[in-house]
């Protein structure tokens, strides 16, 4: 089976491109779906029985922006001096970043990473609200 790292790979680009269809609003194109298609007319190539609809889209990575986003968020806690919803820091992040239209995805990563962070304490009461300690 000298074969199957070809068939692995080209699994792994077909969910790739997949996903980038899938998640990405900007993939729509015609290039990116001849692409798809053409993928997936080679992996049936090297893999006549493939069963295409079964491979999975794999969502693609974001990169550093939720770097970006917990660092200003970070800066935006220390700056506070007071505890403050993931709500309200994801609007002065957005408002700082000039990018309003990622407010629930500021608002969802920063639930996400901030109980992970050392030094941010959430503190007792709902809403969550947090603080970074001192």
């Amino acid at each position: 089976m000298g074969t199957s790292f070809v068939v692995t790979g080209l699994r792994r680009k077909y969910a790739e491109l997949k996903g980038r269809i899938r998640y990405t609003a900007d993939c729509w194109n015609d290039a990116v779906l001849d692409d798809l298609r053409h993928v997936g007319l080679v992996l049936r190539i090297f893999s006549p029985g493939e069963n295409l609809s079964a491979i999975p889209a794999k969502r693609p990575y974001k990169g550093e922006r939720s770097k970006h986003w917990t660092r200003t968020a970070l800066d935006v806690l220390r700056e506070a001096g007071e505890p403050l919803t993931a709500r309200e820091i994801a609007r002065r992040v957005a408002a700082i970043g000039e990018d309003r239209g990622a407010l629930s995805s500021i608002e969802c990563s920063l639930h996400a990473t901030l109980p992970r962070r050392p030094g941010v304490v959430m503190v007792e009461g709902s809403p969550k609200r947090w603080r970074v300690e001192t």
